[in-house]
């Protein structure tokens, strides 16, 4: 992928950009979605960015419930069913490819907002029910929100109240045993100065899954939410909120498929290495040990060892309780200048037990805990010049977060395999941002933008030792982002953009724990590890072409990107002789050993054939490989560490969707609509190997229904087919009793399960 082929690329994007305009289709009626990604009012269609927005219609009307249905229309953008584990404990959002092979919420590659303030953990419990809108935002966005926004960025907007009190209630069933009920009311309670809102919403969700032997259910999910907000408006030049929102998810035993050494059908590829899956990795029935042993069950009633979040779990599992406070405020001077204020407080705590060996075999359990604390203070000043021809903005950021975490494999025996110690990281992050919009011409403008970032991250790997192995370390970064756009037309925008990203560095506290032999001997394997990793650089190259089509016909949004992610963060887990004896020490730590590109592109849009029918459409296209990349994972099947020309991980080439849209009116003047959504997901490698993939696959959705005055009435099924390929794949170890009992080295893979069909019927009432 040198310059000759993007040249190459990008003309032939361009062709085929020209030739989709007479009958090219964008998944909403985007020129009526206003966003705010730039932090300032503009049409979907008119901000030179790539981004997916969805409004309050647009989500009723997909269906769409929480972040995990978003990335089914939102091309280039994906939320696995697990990151390190299965189920809601570790999820985080993906973009373009851009993956990172660590779970901790503090090292992730692309973050959640609400309200422009990060989250922390858990956004799959953030319901859409009281969201007025979300943006999907693509490529790096560290110019404007900072840290953890290396891929892109998801920010909802919730509502807030009109100047009339009004409400909606709304309830859903489903087969298999799936409900849910929310309600939201707002409106002024001191004359027009003073209004609120108030929310609450319950989601419970029955296991698709039998599990055999114990016959229990598998993939049972509970969310209960309660939200409110307080809004000023005291004069014409003043506003301000407090927001308040409070949820627990309440889950039973993930779903998993395991394809282990029964399903091994080549290799070894070399003498001493491992056999593996080459090709689609079947999709087993999950079957779990969900009956803990009488020892285990003593064990946690009784050890404290694990304490971090209160009492422990006594069955397969997790709990999550999540805190989230916001406040802000909007001044405005004279001159139309502007002071803005964005403040936020996060605390989620988790926990989790689950079989860790994810068979039907008595032989590990894992136990999980995190806690997490945020605070988070924005400024911002803003105005325009020059008659409006130049905006401006500039400000500063100040964010930390305490991130606590500990965790460890049980045996049935009733013990620990490890110490279960405690870990803890804090991260101080300042930033200095700004940005400049000029309209050079009627039809030209250029923009630049820029954040100067400090993080001080400090890490301890054991919170209960005496010692002072308390690491800190600074990072500094400038990023820059600048973008041209012309306005070809009334209707058609081009624009071109480059701009850069960063994924601060940390520590690596196995690394500092070891003496000074052990660190030689875990440096012959591995010569780059150290008790600090850097941080990671992405600069992204992006062109685009958003336009409607005449007498409101359609529009569509196209956007190809090249990317290059330098000094690439790998984490690894090296064998070394442990101290004193007995087995092996596993040290897990990251390096920096690697380079990437990226190429791609992703397109959207929507094409009505007349007032009744119409089609929508969404395709992303991504070709990443691994230019540079020493991995532990191809010297394990190979014999070799050189992984480049590898294809990226977990991240499809195709992915997208179609969708044909029926609507118009009784003779009564009752509205009817019908839909019918192919969701499609392509093939994704397990990892660099490039030997084993989750297969592709087609999801099917039908919907139809009626509106009247205040009322909705709709019926669905979900998955009409019954597809089952994977939400998600991991590389991961066969632990079962197939393979002797401590024997780490065996190559298993999961796959997250897709949900079945199911039937539902929904109600809404808005008054």
């Amino acid at each position: 992928m040198n310059h000759s082929t993007l040249l190459k690329y990008t003309a032939s994007i361009s062709v085929i950009a020209a030739l989709l305009l007479p009958v090219s289709v964008v998944a909403q009626d985007s020129d009526e979605i206003i966003v705010t990604a730039r932090k300032k009012e503009e049409s979907v269609l008119s901000v030179p960015i790539a981004i997916t927005a969805f409004d309050e219609a647009k989500i009723q009307e997909l269906g769409l419930t929480d972040i995990t249905s978003l990335p089914e229309f939102t091309p280039g953008f994906s939320y696995p069913a697990f990151v390190g584990l299965p189920g809601r404990f570790d999820n985080g959002p993906r973009f373009r490819g851009l993956g990172i092979n660590s779970s901790a919420p503090t090292r992730q590659a692309a973050s959640v907002f609400v309200d422009g303030i990060f989250v922390s953990g858990g956004v799959q419990g953030i319901q859409l029910d009281n969201v007025e809108r979300v943006e999907i935002i693509k490529g790096p966005q560290s110019a404007y929100f900072g840290r953890n926004t290396f891929g892109g960025a998801v920010n909802y907007i919730t509502k807030t109240p009109g100047d009339e009190f009004s409400g909606t209630v709304s309830a859903e069933a489903q087969t298999l045993g799936e409900y849910a009920v929310s309600g939201l009311v707002s409106g002024p309670i001191a004359g027009d100065s003073v209004k609120m809102t108030l929310s609450g919403s319950l989601r419970d969700k029955k296991g698709h899954f039998e599990n055999p032997g114990v016959g229990d259910r598998l993939g049972d999910e509970q969310t209960w939410s309660v939200g409110g907000g307080i809004f000023f408006t005291p004069s014409d030049n003043f506003d301000a909120n407090i927001r308040v929102n409070y949820f627990e998810n309440e889950d039973g035993a993930a779903p998993v498929s395991l394809s282990g050494l029964a399903d091994h059908n080549c290799g070894p590829f070399a003498p001493a290495t491992d056999t593996t899956i080459c090709g689609a990795a079947p999709i087993n029935s999950p079957a779990l040990d969900t009956d803990l042993p009488a020892a285990l069950q003593g064990f946690l009633a009784t050890n404290n060892l694990f304490l971090l979040n209160g009492p422990l779990r006594s069955e397969l599992g997790l709990d999550r309780q999540n805190l989230r406070v916001s406040g802000g405020f909007n001044l405005e001077f004279g001159n139309g200048v502007v002071l803005s204020s964005l403040s936020g407080y996060n605390y989620e705590e988790v926990n989790l037990l689950r079989d860790a060996d994810d068979s039907s075999d008595p032989q590990f359990w894992s136990f999980a805990a995190r806690q997490f604390e945020d605070v988070s203070h924005e400024l911002r000043l803003s105005g325009s010049f020059m008659d409006d021809r130049l905006d401006w903005s500039g400000g500063v950021n100040y964010f930390y977060e305490k991130f606590t975490s500990n965790g460890d494999f049980l045996l049935g025996s009733g013990r620990a395999f490890g110490s279960g110690s405690f870990s803890q990281e804090e991260i101080s992050t300042l930033g200095f941002f700004g940005s400049l919009d000029y309209q050079v011409t009627d039809k030209f403008s250029a923009a630049v933008e820029g954040r100067y970032q400090i993080d001080e991250i400090s890490n301890d790997g054991n919170l209960q030792d005496q010692s002072s192995l308390v690491q800190k370390t600074e990072f500094k970064k400038f990023l820059p982002r600048v973008t041209l756009d012309y306005q070809l037309n009334n209707d058609t925008l081009l624009y071109a953009q480059f701009s850069r990203g960063n994924l601060p560095g940390g520590h690596n506290p196995a690394v500092v724990a070891l003496s000074a032999a052990s660190l030689a001997e875990l440096r012959a394997i591995a010569p780059t590890a150290d008790i600090t990793f850097e941080e990671e650089e992405l600069d992204n190259y992006e062109i685009g072409i958003k336009s409607r089509l005449p007498d409101g016909r359609g529009a569509f949004q196209l956007a190809a990107f090249f990317m290059e992610r330098k000094n690439q963060g790998f984490r690894r887990s090296d064998f070394i002789t442990r101290p004193g004896g007995g087995r092996p020490l596993q040290v897990n730590h990251n390096v920096n050993a690697g380079k990437s590109e990226i190429l791609g592109f992703e397109f959207e849009g929507n094409y009505n054939f007349n007032d009744m029918f119409s089609l929508e459409g969404t395709v992303g296209y991504l070709d990443g490989e691994y230019k540079v990349f020493e991995s532990a994972n191809f010297l394990e099947v190979f014999g070799v560490t050189d992984a480049s020309g590898s294809t990226l991980e977990r991240f499809p080439k195709w992915s997208g969707s179609l969708s044909a849209v029926a609507e118009g009116d009784f003779a009564n003047g009752m509205e009817w609509f019908a839909r019918a959504d192919g969701l499609y997901t392509g093939k994704r490698f397990a990892d660099e190997t490039n030997l084993t993939f989750a297969k592709d696959g087609v999801q099917v959705n039908l919907r139809t229904g009626v509106d009247v005055e205040a009322y909705r009435l709709e019926f669905f099924v979900t998955n009409v087919t019954d597809a089952n390929h994977a939400t998600a794949i991991n590389r991961f170890r066969d632990l079962s009793a197939a393979t002797p009992f401590f024997d780490f080295s065996t190559l298993g893979f999961e796959q997250g399960l897709r949900d079945k069909r199911q039937f539902g019927v929904r109600g809404r009432y808005k008054f």
